[in-house]
């Protein structure tokens, strides 16, 4: 009795340490409405409140998951460092083509760098009609919270 009593203990300590490390792994960066339509990784994101969390936080390389809070729509993305001289406010930057809008940067308030999506396909297509059309994108900033 006394041997399977420590089991049930010892089971219980690791699932709380398997969760604690779990939640350790995934650190929420920004909170944001976002108003319109997005494209990351060619996939497409409703208007909605989003979080964006980093999934990797020990790594170099960041991995960003941007997920709705009001429905089951989510992406990964990993990023590139920017290096920036202290971001002076935290925000979500798109790239707008025409009606599109593509996840492009996530800036931290005095981060020493911000996180750069890599162009989709999609975004690249979208950039080269508009440049056949002697007509530029436009960067659109969403603050977050």
């Amino acid at each position: 009795m006394k041997k399977q009593t420590l089991i049930v203990v010892a089971l219980f300590a690791l699932i709380g340490l398997t969760a604690a490390g779990a939640q350790a792994q995934s650190s929420t960066l920004v909170r944001a409405n976002i108003p319109f339509e997005f494209k990351v990784a060619d996939k497409i994101m409703p208007a909605g409140e989003y979080l964006i969390r980093q999934i990797n936080p020990t790594s170099d390389a960041v991995t960003l998951q941007i997920a709705a809070e009001d429905n089951d729509a989510t992406v990964i993305v990993r990023t590139t460092a920017m290096q920036m001289n202290g971001t002076q406010r935290s925000a979500l930057l798109f790239n707008r083509y025409g009606s599109d809008y593509f996840f492009s940067m996530v800036s931290i308030e005095g981060a020493v760098y911000s996180w750069q999506a890599p162009r989709s396909r999609g975004e690249r297509g979208a950039a080269r009609e508009l440049a056949a059309l002697k007509s530029g994108g436009e960067v659109v900033t969403v603050a977050v919270r």
